[in-house]
């Protein structure tokens, strides 16, 4: 079995079921269908998978799936099991790229379209698509960013490595905040 078939079971093998129960049942809970539940948890696991992937690199979530994300980590005791029986590590949730200035949030952008190439690769599909279970609309939308392009740059057109190459030479980048550990 190789490391990617044998991450994967133990990514099929977590259950989210009580996530789900949140986000649809619960008073606090944004109330989501139990269908848009489903569909955002499948894109929450390709989330995790892309995270290994890319040997836990800083990967930008749609808001769905951070919202997800969130909820999933509101469950302290079973996020970090489910963390160490996926990842064998905690997966820390870095809530702040972005909010910092108008470099950060060009950077969040980079980092979510390196993100979109990521899922591309794996799946054959953009997270954006997440957007389809509740709007009908395939816009993409990256945590914290309403609009995560830039101007500037035209995305659709870089390479992952390409992206890699603008966020190393971005100013006053902190590698470090931005890897999950």
């Amino acid at each position: 079995m190789s490391g990617t078939e044998e991450f994967d079971a133990k990514l099929g093998a977590v259950n989210l079921d009580e996530i789900i129960i949140l986000l649809v049942n619960s008073d606090d809970g944004p109330h989501w269908t139990y269908e848009q539940a489903r569909g955002v948890e499948l894109w929450y696991r390709r989330f995790h998978r892309v995270l290994y992937l890319s040997d836990y690199r800083a990967v930008v979530p749609t808001k769905r799936v951070d919202e997800f994300w969130h909820y999933h980590i509101l469950d302290t005791r079973k996020y970090h099991e489910d963390c160490y029986n996926m990842h064998g590590r905690f997966v820390h949730h870095f809530p702040y790229l972005g909010m910092k200035g108008e470099d950060d949030v060009k950077r969040l952008g980079l980092e979510y379209n390196r993100t979109r190439l990521l899922f591309l690769e794996a799946f054959g599909e953009d997270p954006g698509l997440v957007e389809k279970l509740f709007s009908g609309t395939d816009k993409e939308v990256a945590a914290l960013c309403g609009d995560c392009g830039s101007d500037d740059i035209e995305f659709s057109r870089l390479t992952v490595s390409e992206i890699n190459c603008k966020i190393a030479n971005m100013s006053d980048r902190n590698v470090a905040s931005l890897e999950v550990r």
